[in-house]
């Protein structure tokens, strides 16, 4: 029986990519072989309290914050998913994804609403999306906060932000679809496991 414990970020990285590896190559092996693997979370809830379960998924099938926010943006556009618990997050989460796409790509210190103007050409796609990622995004008055959005402009403006940063970068897109693929088939994989 092997046991690792560890608080360097980096270690996990490397356990986690090996736990992901036999997972792709279960097929080799006995089911029995691979239940004897798992990998839990230390929850630290108070200065002397914490709480040992197993690692959420998300922790091992993403590499990172980004990869995640764009699984969750290009899951809700392919399956047209209209569960109002994804709808009412996706403000933030499109957000979030634009601003560290536009860190990413336009690495300057302009804000995201001038980095807008460069990723949407169209003035007024870039007004609605823009109007999207920071209306919806911050709860700035309490009628904001009453309001639900519109589906379908949720699955229009999610769309025109996954078709900029394809045009941005059409190889960075098709790896994120990649990672987007690889992800759905590890989930599917260790939900199994």
């Amino acid at each position: 029986q092997l046991i690792i414990m560890t608080h360097n970020y980096e270690f996990f990285i490397l356990i986690r990519d090996w736990f992901n590896e036999i997972c792709r190559l279960k097929r080799g092996m006995k089911h029995s072989d691979l239940t004897k693997w798992r990998i839990y979370l230390v929850d630290r809830k108070t200065q002397t309290e914490s709480n040992v379960r197993e690692i959420p998924l998300e922790l091992i099938v993403f590499r990172s914050e980004y990869h995640y926010l764009f699984s969750i943006l290009r899951e809700y556009v392919a399956n047209s998913i209209t569960d109002y618990a994804v709808i009412y997050n996706l403000p933030n989460i499109a957000r979030r994804f634009m601003e560290i796409f536009g860190g990413i790509m336009i690495p300057s210190y302009m804000g995201l609403h001038q980095k807008m103007k460069i990723l949407f050409q169209d003035e007024t796609e870039r007004d609605r999306v823009w109007k999207f990622l920071n209306y919806y995004s911050h709860g700035g008055s309490a009628a904001r906060a009453l309001i639900f959005q519109d589906a379908s402009e949720c699955a229009s403006v999610v769309e025109a932000c996954l078709d900029a940063v394809k045009r941005r970068d059409a190889e960075h897109f098709k790896a994120l679809l990649e990672v987007y693929s690889d992800g759905n088939n590890l989930t599917r994989g260790l939900r199994e496991f």
